[in-house]
């Protein structure tokens, strides 16, 4: 199995929720919300710019085998990144009453496959229907 380089990145200080935006462009972004609307085609709940207390938390999706907070990031992640996410899915899972687990979607990067790291899933937005269709298979489920 292929390990991808933690590219690290500078953290903006500030809110715990307010960092997502530090990685990410605006097209990246949009992207990732197409990609992610698409995965309702195939009967995934998916909710977009979820809020929590007024900062974007990410985008959540609900599939089968449970929900998924995503957050999209420009072709690299770091450790903190993940750390990040894990904290943010936490926190949001007790503010919404169920658990979430935490993903990071890398728009710009077409190397990724798909693997969990951290416990967190990291995928290309173009391995977003690879994931949906194992999200969707009761036996790996």
């Amino acid at each position: 199995m292929a390990t991808l380089q933690l590219t690290p990145r500078r953290t903006l200080p500030g809110k715990m929720f307010r960092g997502i935006a530090s990685g990410v462009s605006g097209r990246g972004e949009r992207t990732l919300r197409e990609a992610l609307n698409e995965l309702s085609y195939v009967g995934l709940d998916v909710e977009l710019d979820v809020d929590h207390y007024g900062d974007r938390a990410g985008h959540v999706v609900h599939t089968p085998g449970g929900s998924f907070l995503f957050e999209c990031r420009d072709g690299g992640y770091s450790s903190k990144d993940l750390a990040a996410i894990t904290m943010r899915a936490r926190v949001l899972s007790a503010h919404l009453g169920y658990r979430l687990a935490p993903a990071i979607c890398l728009v710009e990067e077409r190397s990724v496959t798909l693997r969990r790291h951290a416990g967190v899933w990291v995928l290309s937005e173009e391995r977003l229907g690879d994931w949906a269709d194992i999200q969707l298979e009761p036996a790996l489920v």
